[in-house]
This record gives C-alpha cells, sequence and structure tokens, in this order.
C-alpha cells in the first residue's frame, strides 16, 4: 500500500509506503501540520483526498475501502456506540454485506475465535457499562475482524496511563502478527518509537 503525493497547506508533498505488517510511526511535530495531516487522512477536510495505491491501482475512495481501517483518538469513547449490542459494535465498521454478518453461525464462529480475547462475559453486558480495557480491546478487535492491510492510529498513546499504554501495544502487535500494518499519527516521539520499523517525519527541520 501507499499514500501519493500527499500534501496540505502546511506541509510539501510526500510519498507514504505502508508495508505488510509493519509498525510505522508517522510524525508531525508541529500542531497545525499534524491535526492538517489527520484530517487529510481520516477524510475530513473538505476539498481534499488522499492518493492510496494498493498494487499499482488507485482506490478512489479510502475511507470505504475495507482495505484501510482508521482508529480515531481515544476510540474507546468515539468508537464504541453504546446503543449497539457488543456484536454489532464488533461488525459495525466491517465492509462485509450485513446479511452475511447477520447469520448466527457467523457470529458463533467470531465468539469461539476470539474467546480467549475477548471473554464469554462482555456478550451479555451492556455495551455502556464496559470498563476503558473492554472497549479498547473490542475496536482493536474490530480491526482485526475487518482485516484492513493497514489500520491508521491517531495519537493511540495521548493521555492514558502505563496499564493502557501496554494494552494498546499489545493489540497492536497482535495486527501486525495478523499481517495488518499499524499507521500511528503522533506529535510526541514516546518510547514506543523504540518498537517502529520506521519512523516518517512530516514537516518541521
Amino acid at each position: 500500500m501507499e499514500i501519493r503525493a500527499l500534501e496540505g497547506e502546511t506541509f510539501g508533498k510526500t510519498d507514504i509506503p505502508i508495508y505488510r505488517g509493519e509498525y510505522l510511526v508517522i510524525h508531525a511535530p508541529d500542531i497545525r501540520i499534524f491535526e492538517e495531516l489527520v484530517q487529510i487522512i481520516f477524510g475530513d477536510k473538505p476539498g481534499s483526498y488522499v492518493t492510496m495505491l494498493i498494487g499499482g491501482e488507485r482506490i478512489y475512495d479510502p475511507q470505504m475501502t475495507r482495505e484501510a481501517a482508521y482508529l480515531r483518538a481515544n476510540p474507546d469513547e468515539s468508537m464504541v456506540f453504546d446503543k449497539m449490542s457488543y456484536m454489532d459494535n464488533l461488525l459495525t465498521s466491517d465492509h462485509m454485506a450485513k446479511s452475511v454478518w447477520s447469520r448466527g453461525g457467523v457470529k458463533k464462529s467470531i465468539r469461539q475465535e476470539f474467546s480467549d480475547l475477548l471473554g464469554e462475559d462482555v456478550f451479555s453486558k451492556d455495551v455502556d457499562t464496559l470498563s476503558q480495557r473492554e472497549r479498547i480491546i473490542l475496536v482493536y478487535t474490530r480491526v482485526l475482524l475487518q482485516h484492513p492491510r493497514a489500520v491508521f492510529c491517531e495519537m493511540p498513546f495521548n493521555d492514558v496511563d502505563t496499564q493502557t499504554k501496554l494494552l494498546i501495544r499489545d493489540m497492536q502487535k497482535r495486527l501486525n502478527e495478523s499481517g495488518i500494518a499499524v499507521a500511528v499519527l503522533t506529535m510526541n516521539l514516546n518510547e514506543n518509537v523504540l518498537e517502529a520499523d520506521r519512523v516518517i517525519r512530516i514537516g518541521g527541520k
């Protein structure tokens, strides 16, 4: 996968190749650059678009393709839907047809495959009663189910304690081990940069 000729008002044109199963840190140290970068990649900036290539072929709607997933900052708050069931939360961002996911056998298979990670209790809980840990595991398992080529994570370690950082990093490693590239968008180079396969700097000197 490659993001080609990424360019904003605050930073110059750059290409970002993304390799299978890698842990990539995209570092934008200036807050203006970072905010615009996130807006462009996540499809939030009107009039801007991302040129995404897979196998040399252009993906015309990167936000809708199954080949890319997006986790916003604090996804346990912004990407978990309290009025939906736990199972529906798991499946809500996947790009397979709802008619397929509605089959009981498919849902049973998911519960069995991820039982060691999710446990059984969460499926009977009201989503608004889930702990932060359970909500984080939910959103990352959703990505595992989607199985994109890459997931873009906005400041995943911002404003969390050490135990939560370890949990997030463990979930990211699960994605990498399944062949999914993890691209972390951040302003701050923290201790996890030591685990990165590559660091790409956007803007700044």
